[in-house]
């Protein structure tokens, strides 16, 4: 289990890693070929590329397309005959290349490392050690920044001032220090504004007014909290330098926008900012990601912008192009495209292979029997695969072994199934073999089994599966889905409240009705009633009517077999059941009663299944 995910994890971090470089490179590349001015453009730009860090997971979209049949059938596959379903290669066991032979090719001593797991730890480790280092920075920062409240009355009043004229309500104090600032910083007690004394005593007042500007701006954008957020997204690829870059280029855009808010408010005093940026390049800057400085982004570029700052925006064509790409980009990484192949006039797609089948769920009689599987409100199953749990362990291979059986074939496969089925749930029963000599290691097992059908639907992007369990405690084999080939039928009810009669026309009706069934099953009749006192009550004249009336309508083949399921409702107390069971049970006069009634109208074979507290017991009359 914890191997699959380290692969999982790996492979998707490994290919959002790739595409954030791709993403840099395009962005690096657009934004320098068509030289865009615009502040929002390079913004925008640098946030898809990091975005492309976080899309770990993707949309699977199938795109069915028509593949020829083959001249020669494939032997264990559905499709044998016209309009059959799909023809899918099934996966037989000497395909399977032995563990053994490729084992043997491999040193023991590499076979024997996790590597997967070795690498997920050094990942970890690598987050841990840069989230640390920022950790320790801040510390520092705190402890070694030597600054007091200012206590400056006209520098007080001119940052009041633009505090009332921007409408701020919140109160930033500000701060002098010896040579470091001007920056926005947080601190344990919240946001400070700091300034250098020195330099602050030099500046004329348009000058300092328009660099507190630039500093207020960062308090309004909430830019120490976007600046926090790029670099996290960046310590998730601390190995790869692109997701750096982007981080630097983003808070490049983040200081140029500022510069934007500050000329748009006073556009005349252009020059005196400039002058100002100068002046404080002879400052000393303190990076750390809990500060934002006005002295960040590249300075003498920043002076150059400011001196040749136009009104005119960047054209349209080139914010379109330049973030088209990238929004294509994104797009390309967020949805996985599968190209299914599918038969020109099929009707059906069902697969069949010597360990599963996969096969939609289209008939009334097949929603009908699949109803008891929970599932959130207004959802229903759509698709429906059995496996045989013997694969992963059993009484002869009691030790668990996922290698056994292969998972990417097998999603493979339901994506395919799904194509035209996407809107429900998928159901996945597993029948394990019960080991006897030891329950608790089984329902352990089957678990690990469960948990890796849903790690790998998540890998194909399935979101909607449930996971049935199923165990066989009496060492029978487990049993395929027929592949007779039979075009999509209703298998529409009949009947009145108490008595719905189906008729059975799919493989896959007949295997959820009774799997061990001969191809000779064409009706299946379900009986609701509340226990009466007398069992043989059961099966009224009203109710045998509705049967009648139903297998008439129906034009059900004679001397065919049929499946009569007889649940009671609302069972009352132990005792009670206890004479239920022996007046339902094998050989009773409500069993023998009702095989007279339905042979008397036509079928052959009889099997009766009973429910009382949902225990079932089934008995067969020939």
């Amino acid at each position: 289990m914890m191997n699959e995910f380290a692969d999982m994890f790996l492979w998707e971090m490994g290919l959002a890693s790739a595409f954030l470089a791709g993403a840099a490179v395009i962005a690096w590349g657009t934004l320098n070929v068509f030289r865009c001015r615009s502040p929002f453009v390079h913004r925008t730009t640098w946030c898809l590329v990091l975005a492309q860090s976080l899309l770990l997971l993707q949309f699977t979209i199938a795109i069915p397309w028509e593949a020829e049949r083959p001249t020669g059938q494939v032997p264990g596959a559905v499709g044998a005959a016209a309009n059959s379903a799909v023809a899918v290669e099934a996966v037989s066991p000497d395909q399977v290349v032995p563990e053994s032979t490729v084992a043997g090719e491999i040193s023991p001593l590499l076979s024997l490392v996790n590597w997967s797991a070795i690498l997920l730890m050094v990942w970890a480790i690598g987050v841990l050690i840069v989230l640390g280092q920022w950790i320790a920075r801040y510390i520092w920062f705190v402890r070694n920044l030597p600054c007091n409240r200012c206590e400056h009355e006209l520098w007080n009043q001119e940052w009041s001032e633009l505090l009332a004229e921007r409408g701020v309500d919140a109160r930033i104090p500000l701060y002098l220090s010896h040579n470091v600032g001007p920056l926005l910083g947080r601190w344990p007690d919240g946001q400070r504004v700091v300034v250098p004394e020195s330099l602050w005593s030099r500046l004329p007042q348009a000058q300092r007014q328009a660099i507190l500007r630039h500093e207020l701006a960062h308090f309004e954008r909430h830019d120490l909290l976007k600046t926090l957020v790029a670099n996290l997204v960046a310590a998730m690829h601390w190995f790869n330098p692109f997701a750096w870059f982007a981080v630097r280029r983003f808070e490049d855009s983040i200081e140029w926008t500022c510069d934007h808010i500050v000329h748009a408010s006073k556009p005349e005093a252009r020059i005196d900012y400039a002058k100002a940026l100068l002046a404080l390049g002879k400052n000393t800057p303190l990076p750390t990601t809990w500060a934002s400085a006005i002295f960040g982004g590249g300075l003498a570029g920043r002076i150059r912008r400011v001196v040749s700052l136009e009104d005119a925006p960047d054209s349209r064509f080139k914010m379109l192009i330049t973030l088209g790409l990238l929004v294509a980009l994104t797009a390309m990484h967020m949805v996985r495209v599968d190209l299914v192949a599918q038969e020109a006039n099929s009707q059906s797609k069902t697969i069949i292979s010597a360990d599963y089948f996969i096969a939609p769920v289209v008939t009334d009689l097949q929603t009908w029997h699949l109803k008891g599987i929970r599932l959130p409100e207004n959802e229903h199953i759509s698709v429906y695969a059995d496996l045989n749990g013997q694969l992963f362990f059993s009484e002869q291979q009691p030790t668990l072994d996922l290698n056994r059986f292969d998972f990417d074939t097998f999603f493979r496969d339901l994506a395919s199934v799904r194509s035209g089925n996407r809107s429900g749930t998928t159901a996945i029963r597993i029948e394990f073999e019960n080991i006897l000599s030891n329950f608790e290691s089984t329902f352990e097992m089957a678990d690990q089994v469960e948990a890796a059908f849903q790690l790998h639907a998540m890998k194909a992007g399935i979101e909607k599966i449930k996971v049935i369990k199923s165990f066989i405690a009496d060492g029978s084999a487990w049993q395929k889905l027929s592949d007779e080939a039979i075009p999509i039928q209703k298998e529409t009810p009949l009947g009145n409240k108490n008595v719905t009669v189906f008729p059975v026309i799919s493989p896959l009706g007949r295997y959820l009705t009774n799997k061990s069934a001969s191809d000779n099953l064409r009706c299946f009749i379900d009986i609701a009633k509340v226990q009466p006192l007398n069992a043989v009550e059961a099966l009224s004249a009203d109710d045998q009517e509705a049967i009648l009336k139903a297998v008439t309508e129906l034009d059900l083949p004679k001397n065919s077999d049929v499946q009569l399921h007889v649940h009671f409702e609302k069972p009352s107390g132990l005792r009670r059941i206890r004479e239920h069971v022996s007046q339902t049970n094998q050989d009773s006069d409500f069993q023998l009663g009702a095989v007279d009634f339905l042979k008397s109208i036509g079928f052959a074979r009889v099997a009766i299944n009973v429910e009382l507290n949902s225990v079932v017991f089934g008995s067969v009359y020939d």
